[in-house]
């Protein structure tokens, strides 16, 4: 959205006065809440060297601030309760500027960053920042959850065009398909034919007024006599024809038998692929994608959205197929046996594609809808399923089930909805379709009793009519294939053309071995761009340097090893390893040389052993046990009847938390990282566990630069400096006793823990 919108004539005019022409704003944004705090007007106009608030009071514009550009060291959008402030900060002092609705909050947080662009001189853009519109650029509704696509606008021939790529390394199966298809519906054309004949030279006395002469050439080769007197039954016609029939129905049968065997076996391979590549999508996309999905959501795009999928492919698109080949023959073949009857039997075509254009754009929003709150019945059901002891313990059985009933009632009714839809729609298509037809034989009941065409040729008509029809009544399915499958497309599309994690660029650097200096420079970070996190954090970690990350909840001590990690890329400063930026670094690179362990270690389903290899997988088992001893883990391993192939279950439910947090650590040590993250390593085991996870931390911290978490204060007494943060804010930053001696936060939260472990002794 650009930053320069249309403003009155007037705000112009004073300007230009002051020597500014409107065609050098680089921003012009209104403000909906005026100096007073109430509903009103004020906007904000800048140039590359100069800032303008101008109020609107009883329709007067008039400059109420002008600041220049270089006179500025920062600006800054905060959020508050109910409106949002831009702040500036001028010779040291920071100063409000004005104020907005948080409507408007999105636009001003751009303005900020690009006021803080030019004061730095470009110097702290934001990098990687994909803020996400909630609302339709093209038609302003709002977007369903968890998808930028506004299905009122997608394309979907697009689609469908997109779709079909996938088909194009399959081509030759796929013609063969078409090629069976054509040979099935042309058995099916003929049919009708023969029944007509069967009629007209077998049952009744005369061959028809208008026989072709092809026709009676080869009933008389198939009867052994002269057909051309036409008179009387033929008799010796009645086993060739049935025949005949019969090797149309053979031939149907092993037509359809070959498409049995091919087409379940294309849709399949197909919907495989995208599967696959959806799966390597979401494996590909950064942290920042994951934290605004939920997990119900993605997992509905990898079952529920490939199978409609592979619905559409194996169902929908070859009926399609059938049913417009069909259509389009069998249209010119009744026009050519009887165009007036052809013109009364298709009287009912466009009236049943209106009545099922008027369901279905009813029926559209039901199916967005749907589609909506089956991802949010399986939220529900993952986090339930996922958090079982949570629950168990709480004793919220009865809560989850209400929870769960919610959301499945609501997905009752949307699906009781679109069926409803149908259930009127199919009957009112029937009802037209079945008109359709008594119109036909009244018309050629009268032409019979007129001599003007014979039986079999209205039996033969309304044959065809009645396999052209369905065709109509087709349409209604066909739709509500496409539809949901569409939607589905949209969704698998959407995560595949989500911009990756960047792995290489034209100016990645490769650093198979990182030293581990590691530096932080005026680093500022939010999940929000308009909230940092950090902020302007700076810090020189030397090759084997252990610091410690210390502060309240919510200071930003995991934000800023994430960063680190390179889970999201900061929004201002930079951060540097071995002196080159870490957004130039190789991600694999960098990620292979940074080892992590974690407060909850998650494991994988399988064994220990393949947990521990899981970042080297190529490892031997003397290495796994080597790594396992260094972790204090092998002790335990052994003890168990499987030993290291016992499997640990579900995020390793089968261990103890220590016996987990060991098995982490062994991985981590296998790994050899040249940096290494210990985030609460030690803070949810006893007394005893701790002291042999301590030790191997010991082992696995010796030559790697390190940055360690921990609430125990106590345990980062081996750390070379200490960084303490306190609201994203950098507030001090000194070894142990340094900071105790400083007597600021550091030197209090140690006091507060003394006094916490002096209760906790006196009480035990």
């Amino acid at each position: 959205m650009s930053l320069v919108e249309k403003y009155p004539d007037g705000i112009a005019d004073i300007l230009r006065e002051r020597g500014v022409n409107g065609d050098e704003f680089v921003i012009a944004l209104e403000s909906d809440i005026g100096p007073d705090g109430q509903f009103g007007k004020q906007w904000l106009l800048a140039t590359q060297e100069r800032l303008f608030v101008v109020r609107q009071d009883n329709g007067t514009p008039e400059v109420a601030r002008e600041v220049a550009l270089g006179d500025l060291s920062r600006a800054a959008a905060e959020s508050m309760v109910g409106a949002g402030v831009l702040r500036i900060v001028s010779k040291g002092e920071p100063e409000e500027l004005l104020r907005y609705s948080n409507a408007r909050g999105r636009q001003f947080g751009q303005a900020a960053r690009k006021l803080q662009e030019i004061i730095t001189d470009g110097k702290e853009a934001f990098h990687d920042e994909e803020e996400e519109e909630r609302v339709c650029p093209s038609c302003s509704r709002p977007l369903p959850p968890d998808t930028k696509v506004c299905p009122q606008c997608v394309n979907r021939r697009k689609t469908l065009k997109r779709l079909f790529t996938y088909m194009i390394p399959y081509w030759k199966l796929f013609a063969l398909t078409i090629f069976m298809g054509g040979m099935s519906m042309l058995t099916e054309l003929a049919r009708p034919l023969v029944m007509g004949a069967l009629v007209d030279w077998v049952f009744t006395e005369s061959v028809p007024h208008d026989a072709s002469p092809a026709m009676v050439s080869l009933l008389a080769k198939l009867g052994g006599q002269n057909l051309d007197s036409g008179a009387g039954r033929h008799s010796e016609l009645f086993v060739p024809l049935l025949v005949i029939l019969f090797s149309f129905a053979v031939l149907g049968l092993v037509n359809g038998l070959i498409m049995s065997r091919i087409t379940p076996w294309l849709a399949q391979i197909l919907t495989r692929n995208i599967r696959q590549e959806l799966y390597e999508a979401f494996q590909r996309l950064g942290l920042k994608y994951f934290d605004k999905k939920n997990v119900g959501s993605l997992m509905t795009r990898v079952t529920q959205d490939t199978q409609s999928l592979n619905n559409l492919l194996s169902d929908a698109l070859p009926e399609a197929f059938w049913m417009i080949g069909t259509f389009v023959i069998i249209t010119g073949v009744l026009l050519a046996m009887d165009w007036q009857l052809a013109l009364i039997g298709l009287i009912p075509g466009p009236l049943v594609m209106a009545v099922a254009s008027w369901f279905f754009r009813r029926l559209m929003p039901n199916f967005r809808r749907m589609w909506s709150r089956w991802s949010r019945l399986g939220s529900v059901v993952n986090d339930s399923l996922s958090g079982i002891r949570v629950v168990k313990a709480f004793a919220q059985e009865g809560r989850e089930i209400s929870r769960f009933s919610d959301r499945n009632n609501e997905l009752f009714d949307t699906s009781v909805t679109i069926e409803r839809y149908f259930w009127v729609m199919m009957p009112t298509i029937g009802f037209i379709l079945g008109a359709g037809t008594l119109l036909v034989w009244y018309a050629g009941g009268i032409k019979i009793l007129e001599n003007r065409i014979s039986l079999g040729e209205l039996m033969a008509f309304t044959m065809y009519l009645g396999q052209i029809l369905p065709a109509f009544r087709w349409i209604g399915r066909l739709n509500q294939w496409i539809t949901r499958s569409l939607t589905a497309c949209e969704r698998i599309f959407e995560v595949l053309d989500t911009t990756p994690e960047v792995y290489e660029t034209d100016t990645t650097v490769s650093m198979p071995d990182i030293k581990g200096h590691v530096v932080f420079d005026g680093v500022t970070f939010g999940y929000d761009p308009n909230k940092p996190v950090l902020k302007d954090i700076s810090i020189d970690v030397k090759p084997g340097e252990m610091i410690g990350l210390v502060g309240p909840s919510g200071a930003g001590k995991s934000t800023t090893v994430a960063l680190i990690c390179r889970f999201y890329a900061a929004q201002q400063g930079s951060i540097r390893i071995d002196d080159v930026d870490i957004r130039d670094i190789s991600l694999h690179d960098l990620r292979r040389q940074i080892g992590i362990v974690l407060q909850e270690p998650f494991l994988f389903t399988g064994t220990i052993a393949e947990n521990i290899a899981y970042g080297k997988p190529d490892a031997t088992i003397e290495e796994i046990m080597d790594a396992a001893k260094a972790a204090n883990a092998h002790e335990f391993i052994v003890k168990f009847p499987d030993g290291y192939d016992t499997q640990v279950g579900e995020r390793g439910s089968r261990l103890s938390g220590g016996e987990r947090q060991r098995v982490s650590i062994a991985r981590g040590i296998l790994h050899n990282p040249r940096i290494l993250i210990l985030d609460e390593a030690t803070a949810s085991v006893d007394t005893e566990t701790e002291k042999k996870i301590q030790d191997a931390l010991a082992r696995l911290v010796k030559g790697r630069t390190t940055f360690a978490i921990a609430h125990r204060l106590s345990t980062l007494r081996n750390a070379d400096r200490l960084l303490v943060l306190e609201r994203g804010e950098q507030k001090e930053l000194g070894t142990h006793d340094e900071l105790l001696e400083a007597g600021g936060l550091y030197s209090r939260l140690v006091k507060m823990q003394s006094e916490i472990n002096q209760i906790k002794a006196v009480d035990g």
